[in-house]
């Protein structure tokens, strides 16, 4: 018996001359796949969110999370503007 040779190029694998793996298609439709399963995940979440429920907690619950996701987006913001370049170079 042969021994299994691998065979790397940029557009396909090749694995014992008979497999043959589109990588570059196969990332590609990976890539689609994601969009679409992220997209349905968070429809789904929203679907089953019943505001007035949200709403009868009260205002003070809601600025709480409002001003922790803000507050993650500006230190990821200034991490990724003054930390990275710093690593960078």
């Amino acid at each position: 018996m042969e021994d299994p040779t691998i065979n790397f190029n940029w557009d396909y694998i090749l694995i014992d001359n008979n497999i043959v793996i589109y990588w570059k298609e196969f990332l590609a439709l990976s890539k689609q796949l994601s969009v679409y399963l992220i997209l349905f995940a968070m429809v789904a979440l929203g679907l089953q969110t019943n505001i007035k429920s949200m709403f009868s907690l009260g205002i003070k619950p809601l600025l709480i999370g409002f001003v922790a996701s803000t507050s993650v987006g500006v230190l990821s913001v200034w991490y990724l503007l003054f930390f990275v370049p710093m690593m960078i170079d």
